[in-house]
């Protein structure tokens, strides 16, 4: 911001796919006719960090065809832009909330966010399956189990077998995209009461077995249960599956005492804590 030239200016990278996920070759690419670079080595790449940091019209010629799509260059920086025929994965994240996170913890349930990811809306029921609605999953090769399959979203488990740097591939009646991902030994999100992503914790007093609403707090020394995905691994403890990294859980500013974390029975990227308010 101190800067008046990065303060007014950013950059565009911009790739070109087909929905075979192929890349694909394009002319005369240019954002608020400002002509992007061809890289030398991957002709169907275009830069430019020069360009005046708006919103407005990146121009392009595809198979002797003028098309157009409305992006944004940010002042300082580069944006990156995906021009590709649908199926399109734009974000992975854990399944429980609204991360900004670029890590997936194997174990954990997933959404996959993105353009006609399926062609219709279909829910599974455990044993999830590896194909729904027309649309496949891979990780790495391996098929992923499916909960959910929709236009804009895509749920899923991400198995403990994973790790590194994975490729994540959709497939459906459209074509097919690739997206990779990094693993990390914990991505924790809370789910929340409204399946939202975000607002109050599915949170239940483990006494009643009710959830924790405004009209239902909880109190100071009582004993809560919340749940979420992307705690990591486990061992067995007891007959328990026991997170093998030890949360720290704060309610309202002040640090609560854990009492367990790790899977509910039957749990398959579901986690639990268990703490003292």
């Amino acid at each position: 911001s101190q800067d008046p030239y990065l303060s007014g200016h950013g950059g565009q990278i911009v790739s070109f796919f087909n929905a075979s996920n192929a890349a694909q070759s394009v002319a005369n690419v240019a954002f608020v006719q400002q002509v992007l670079s061809a890289d030398h080595d991957t002709p169907t790449l275009f830069y430019s960090d020069g360009l005046a940091a708006s919103t407005g019209l990146l121009t392009f010629n595809l198979q002797g065809s003028g098309m157009q799509l409305t992006v944004t260059t940010p002042p300082g920086g580069y944006f990156t832009t995906l021009v590709k025929t649908p199926p399109v994965m734009t974000n992975v994240i854990p399944a429980a909330a609204k991360l900004d996170t670029l890590n997936i913890a194997p174990g954990s349930l997933i959404s996959i966010f993105g353009t006609e990811l399926a062609s219709t809306t279909a829910t599974a029921f455990f044993p999830w399956p590896t194909q729904l609605a027309e649309v496949t999953l891979t990780a790495n090769g391996q098929p992923l189990q499916l909960l959910y399959a929709g236009s804009s979203q895509i749920n899923a488990y991400f198995p403990t077998s994973l790790s590194g740097l994975v490729t994540l591939q959709l497939t459906n009646s459209l074509g097919q995209h690739s997206l990779n991902v990094m693993t990390t030994n914990a991505s924790p999100a809370i789910f929340s009461a409204d399946s939202s992503g975000t607002g109050l914790a599915a949170a239940v007093h483990a006494s009643t077995g009710q959830y924790v609403t405004t009209g239902n707090p909880a109190a100071a020394g009582e004993y809560i249960e919340i749940y979420g995905t992307g705690f990591g691994s486990t061992y067995q403890s007891g007959g328990l599956a026991v997170t093998t990294l030890s949360p720290t859980l704060t309610v309202g500013g002040q640090t609560a005492t854990v009492t367990f974390s790790g899977m509910p029975q039957g749990g398959v990227g579901l986690y639990q804590i268990n703490f003292i308010v």
